[in-house]
């Protein structure tokens, strides 16, 4: 590994044979590869971050789903929902091994045996009444005489017995003693029983009742589109929450698509600088050749986890998303979307590449952390400008947001809900442009302060 004069000898580490690529996209790809056959690197680099990666975009999509469903109910959904809860829940399940109903509920007035005042003590009436930890009791004054019609409506279908009595403790204790009704629940049993309340037929009626009331008055309206001046078209607001969890979703995937671009990068710095022989091995193969083949596995790693997410995001919304939606995302014209997404992809890359600078620079502490949060800074800034022109009319409004849209940074979060408020193709174009000139500079910035701060690594 070392020469004669105890220099870096790049011959035993497979350097060598990159030598007629020189400084090349080649060279550096090569090299890249030459990295990858490391396994530490491989498994720490690729293997195990895409798998988290697409732990991440698995959930996504199915947090993405839950809330469709959730947000898309009328009533006939809400209806079929309870129906599905009578025959068949998942706390009931737990409890008692099936999900359906129980039978009637049992009501049991304990009664106080017969002898010294000082000795009485409270038993169930009949051997059916023995008491079990998923019963019910209620504490009250006088068992025999008290009502309990309505905790048995309430309790019916998910509790088998209800104990009248002023001392007997199963893990759902209702004390009716006192100014007020108070309960302690002693175990997660206890707590998941109490919650099938929430889907008792009776309250499932009134819900559906309130659901059927709702819909005739949207039925009212039909479809409502918000028109304002400035925008290619009109925002559908029948359909604003699908498409923005369809945007969220594929910005998401760009974010940890540029998360896995920048730990890729400072993973490779660290394995290299931790074991000693990163100044050797650049003084060796050449600066650019080594920071292209850093970028190289970048892409290699980003690759690998678009190829696997895109495919199975599709496939997983395929179920939950209607193709009205998809078609108001992606727009009429596919030329637009394609700007974009790219316009999405560049301005979320400039702002990874800004954090990877602060990476890199993190023994700078003052420009560490502008490079960190500054960025995010004006991101914020511009949202809350380009929502603020919202309250105002006129051509004054529409250029503000138009720049604000246009700029790089500060027009983040107007670009991305551009498939829902158009704001034209030329302020897209505009922002995607000035984005990607900025994203070239700052590269090369970023690998000229590389090559000549090695040592602050």
């Amino acid at each position: 590994m070392w020469g004669d004069r105890g220099r870096f000898n790049p011959q035993t580490q497979g350097v060598n044979r990159f030598s007629f690529f020189p400084g090349s996209l080649v060279g550096s790809f090569k090299l890249a590869l030459q990295f990858v056959r490391i396994p530490r690197l491989f498994f720490s680099l690729l293997f195990f971050p895409l798998l988290i990666g697409l732990g991440i975009v698995y959930v996504q999509a199915l947090v993405t789903g839950i809330a469709l469903k959730g947000f898309q109910r009328n009533s006939s959904t809400v209806e079929h929902f309870f129906r599905e809860q009578q025959e068949f829940n998942i706390g009931r399940f737990i409890l008692y091994g099936e999900g359906g109903l129980r039978p009637s509920i049992r009501v049991c007035r304990w009664i106080e045996q017969q002898g010294d005042t000082a000795t009485r003590i409270e038993v169930p009436p009949t051997s059916e009444c023995q008491p079990d930890r998923l019963d019910v009791a209620l504490q009250v004054l006088d068992p025999a005489a008290f009502d309990p019609t309505q905790y048995v409506q309430a309790f019916q279908g998910n509790v088998e017995r209800l104990h009248l009595c002023r001392s007997c403790h199963p893990d759902i204790i209702i004390d009716l003693t006192g100014a007020a009704p108070r309960t302690r629940l002693t175990s997660v049993w206890a707590f998941i029983l109490v919650n099938l309340l929430n889907y008792h037929p009776e309250l499932g009626q009134q819900y559906v009742a309130v659901m059927k009331g709702y819909d005739d008055m949207m039925a009212l309206l039909g479809k409502n589109y918000l028109e304002l001046p400035g925008f290619n078209s009109v925002v559908p607001l029948s359909e604003l929450v699908p498409v923005m969890l369809l945007i969220i979703n594929i910005a998401a995937v760009v974010v940890i698509a540029l998360w896995l671009a920048l730990k890729a990068h400072r993973k490779v710095l660290d394995y290299f600088a931790y074991s000693g022989v990163l100044l050797p091995m650049v003084a060796a193969i050449g600066k650019q050749r080594f920071y292209g083949a850093i970028w190289a596995l970048t892409l290699l790693r980003v690759g690998a986890f678009l190829l696997g997410a895109i495919p199975f995001l599709i496939i997983s919304l395929a179920d939950f998303v209607k193709m009205d939606s998809v078609r108001v995302a992606l727009g009429d014209n596919l030329l637009t979307f394609a700007i974009w997404l790219l316009a999405i992809v560049a301005g979320l890359a400039f702002a990874t590449l800004v954090g990877s600078v602060a990476d890199l620079k993190h023994r700078f502490h003052l420009l560490s952390f502008a490079y960190r949060y500054v960025p995010l800074i004006l991101c914020i800034i511009g949202a809350f400008v380009w929502a603020f022109t919202f309250l105002f009319e006129g051509a004054t409004a529409h250029l503000v947001r138009s720049i604000t849209a246009g700029t790089p940074i500060l027009g983040i979060a107007p670009i991305l809900v551009a498939p829902l408020f158009k704001p034209g193709t030329m302020v897209i174009l505009i922002h995607m442009l000035l984005t990607t000139g900025l994203l070239i500079l700052a590269l090369r910035s970023n690998a000229r302060w590389f090559a000549a701060h090695l040592e602050d690594l």
